[in-house]
């Protein structure tokens, strides 16, 4: 499911802006389970096709204070 995703986003993204590295933002366990796919598979979504990034808890917090209208 995983990979279904970043080929989504891949196809996505070179529609929208072609020539562009698509990026990914994620919390840590996806962060990893992504990570983990792309060095088992570098040839279809490598570090050199794909950017991750991840969200740390400072984010989060403020995005669900955001949530609750503080």
């Amino acid at each position: 499911m995983k990979l279904h995703a970043m080929h989504v986003v891949r196809c996505a993204n070179a529609h929208i802006n072609p020539g562009q590295m698509p990026f990914i933002t994620a919390d840590q366990p996806p962060y990893a389970t992504l990570k983990q796919s792309q060095w088992e598979r570098p040839d279809d979504v490598g570090e050199d096709i794909f950017f991750f990034v991840l969200v740390g808890w400072l984010h989060i917090e403020t995005k669900m204070l955001k949530l609750i209208g503080q």
